[in-house]
């Protein structure tokens, strides 16, 4: 999800999914242009499983989808 979202911001967003019992074991992955090292914590801290800055290629996005379901 983007870090930067109409009504919720993607780390509200995170902190809800992961603090509901139905979907904390969804992996969230965010991908936003806010490369700031502070928001990659932060991010960390709400439960976010990866991060990726904007620009990306097809090949960063899916080595990070790889990264969190530990696919070779």
């Amino acid at each position: 999800m983007d870090m930067m979202m109409p009504k919720m911001d993607g780390l509200t967003a995170c902190c809800a999914i992961k603090n509901n019992p139905a979907t904390k074991s969804i992996p969230v992955i965010m991908v936003t242009a806010i490369g700031f090292e502070l928001n990659i914590k932060l991010s960390q801290q709400m439960g976010a499983t990866g991060y990726v800055t904007k620009p990306f290629s097809t090949q960063d996005l899916l080595e990070k989808i790889a990264q969190v379901f530990a696919i070779p």
